[in-house]
């Protein structure tokens, strides 16, 4: 029901343009979807251990980029599932499509009837270099024309650079260079991956309270948690803010189960070195509706 699923990227020889998605001829859905457990009854932490080592690996470039693991053994004799996806496939809402094809919403299960799927030959590496070729001379022909006609419309040309600069100016402002923090470090190979739950009717309780969005109750907690780790070491000072990359989805509606990246964001400062975490949240939530009306998201995605 995916069939991105069934794709694979190829290369453009001597790297001379954008990879591209063709379908992957040898495709194996065993090789995809996994099977392990954990020794019985499997903990919280020990599925995390794991998760951590699935995630840490680098998916096999050759392949269509995901794979799926179930995980037995677990307390209570739950199953745990860690879906493992390369963002150029997938980002957040389009996870969630995929989610809604993998699960059922009720005990009885739906088989669905597969289609027929029979593979595309990808070009061959001659015919996609040729390919790539000529479209980059479509791509520079194209944007010939689009310097002529802003010369013939410079008013609106001028008006949509303004707009343009202006967001992009949002990204820049303040300082340029992160704090010296010791959470401003190269990120190896090593990573830890942990959660944190947080009902949902708590935070909606302090968003009627004191306004704002879901999300900046969310950041406020960020920033608290960020403001006790950078405590415990030494490294909090009054004035503190720590810009965040929140990502931002940019679909419309009528963008369901497409996949790939249509995804923006907003760096958002968090005052961090603020104590009281009413005042702490009333400047996040001044941040972001500022960001959001001066459509720094929009300046994000042109980068992109």
């Amino acid at each position: 029901l995916i069939p991105r699923f069934r794709k694979r990227v190829m290369e453009v020889p001597l790297g001379l343009g954008r990879p591209i998605w063709v379908d992957d001829g040898r495709f194996d859905i065993g090789y995809h979807v996994r099977l392990t457990a954990l020794p019985t009854p499997g903990s919280r932490a020990q599925l995390l251990a794991l998760f951590e080592r699935v995630e840490a690996q680098m998916l096999d470039r050759a392949r269509p980029l995901w794979e799926l693991w179930f995980v037995e053994g677990l307390e209570g004799g739950q199953v745990e599932v860690i879906q493992k996806t390369h963002h150029a496939l997938v980002d957040g809402v389009s996870g969630v499509d995929v989610a809604t094809v993998l699960f059922d919403f009720t005990r009885e299960p739906t088989i669905p009837d597969a289609p027929e799927w029979v593979p595309e030959p990808a070009p061959s590496a001659q015919q996609l270099l040729v390919d790539t070729v000529v479209e980059e001379i479509g791509g520079v022909a194209h944007l010939g024309r689009v310097v002529a006609d802003a010369f013939q419309v410079p008013q609106r040309a001028m008006t949509q650079l303004g707009q343009l600069g202006r967001s992009m100016a949002t990204l820049a402002e303040g300082r340029l260079l992160a704090p010296r923090l010791s959470i401003n470090q190269p990120v190896g190979r090593h990573r830890r991956f942990l959660g944190v739950k947080v009902p949902l009717d708590d935070v909606k309780a302090v968003r009627q309270v004191y306004g704002g969005t879901v999300n900046d109750v969310v950041l406020a907690g960020v920033a608290g948690g960020l403001a006790r780790l950078l405590d415990a070491r030494g490294e909090l000072r009054p004035h503190l803010r720590v810009k965040v990359m929140c990502p931002v989805s940019v679909r419309v509606d009528d963008e369901h189960l497409a996949l790939g990246n249509r995804v923006s964001a907003l760096v958002v400062p968090l005052a961090v070195g603020e104590p009281d975490p009413v005042s702490r949240l009333a400047s996040i939530r001044a941040a972001t509706e500022d960001l959001k009306e001066r459509h720094q998201a929009v300046a994000a995605e042109t980068l992109l």
